[in-house]
């Protein structure tokens, strides 16, 4: 099917003009692009470790879409809105409302869902795995192993770095038979690629629970059994019934491919989920933040055994101390 999408240009100032009068011809379901606010967020924000720094750009001012049906009544649906517009232009405010611009274009939601597609293909991460989306088809994987995935949400498609070093580190200390704690797993790709690579079983803890019906889709993708592996949904860091469910002293490996804050936040926790002499790998770490990251391993008994490095990012792997 095909929509029309109309874009307005407009100040963060007149956001709130704009939309009132897209709400007066009854429309209600707009997207609001708001470059001020988003920068305002970054820098009012404690929590980010990494962003886009071309989001703080000088333009500061905002956008609002709406999609339309390619139908015989988008013209005059087009037209009012156009009227509206015009007639703000001309309404004396306290404040500067932006160019109000209006731009068309013609989309297919079909390209929406699947042109991005041709841009995913198979790769290999360190010198075991190879990442395919389920839709490809390969002929020869080099002896590796193959982790299908279908990436259809934002958990996770193995292209990050973090993601692929936290693989690689995973190959250098997993052992078979091993039992595997997948913390913030996302789509789960870390443990099950770790059950792919011979671990016995598995745990995955998200604190989002769309995570765990994507986790499970891609389980099944790569036809390993359910009774394998456990999805669990809520906050580690301070949920003591999801603690005791995880449980204690049994984990050889535990992931957390997060960021510094939250994984140091977490390392009380997972110093008593890792069994004895069971290691650590942690990652979605910049490199601003590794001496912070380090220091508090220290602090919490982890003797760190490696660290890699992947443009600005870092990943760990940390030894359990007795």
């Amino acid at each position: 099917m095909h929509f029309l999408k109309v874009s307005i240009s407009v100040s963060h100032e007149g956001i709130e003009a704009l939309t009132a009068i897209l709400y007066d011809l009854g429309i209600t379901s707009i997207e609001i692009i708001d470059a001020q606010e988003i920068k305002q967020l970054i820098e009012n924000s404690t929590g980010w470790d990494y962003f886009d720094a071309s989001l703080l750009s000088d333009d500061v001012g905002a956008e609002v879409s709406l999609y339309l049906n390619n139908d015989p009544t988008t013209a005059e649906t087009l037209k009012s809105i156009t009227a509206a517009v015009d007639e703000l232009k001309t309404t004396v405010l306290d404040f500067d409302t932006g160019t109000l611009e209006i731009c068309t274009q013609i989309v297919n939601d079909e390209d929406w869902a699947n042109n991005w597609k041709k841009y995913y293909k198979p790769f290999p991460v360190g010198e075991k795995v190879l990442i395919k989306p389920a839709w490809e088809n390969i002929s020869d994987a080099d002896g590796r192993i193959v982790f299908n995935i279908n990436p259809g949400s934002v958990f996770g498609t193995g292209m990050h770095q973090s993601t692929q070093l936290c693989i690689q580190l995973l190959e250098n200390y997993l052992q078979p038979n091993n039992t595997v704690l997948d913390l913030g797993c996302g789509s789960g790709i870390l443990s099950i690629i770790s059950l792919l690579l011979g671990a016995d079983n598995a745990i995955a803890v998200d604190i989002d629970s769309n995570a765990t019906a994507n986790a499970y889709e891609n389980l099944s993708l790569n036809n390993l059994p359910k009774h394998r592996y456990n999805v669990l949904c809520g906050n580690v860091a301070t949920d003591k019934t999801l603690q005791d469910e995880i449980g204690y002293g049994k984990y050889n490996v535990v992931l957390a491919n997060i960021v510094a804050d939250v994984i140091i936040s977490l390392l009380d926790c997972i110093k008593l989920q890792l069994a004895p002499n069971g290691y650590l790998i942690c990652s979605g770490i910049i490199k601003e933040r590794l001496t912070d990251v380090e220091t508090s391993l220290q602090a919490h008994g982890f003797t760190i055994t490696e660290t890699i490095f992947k443009d600005d990012w870092v990943a760990l792997s940390a030894k359990k101390d007795l």
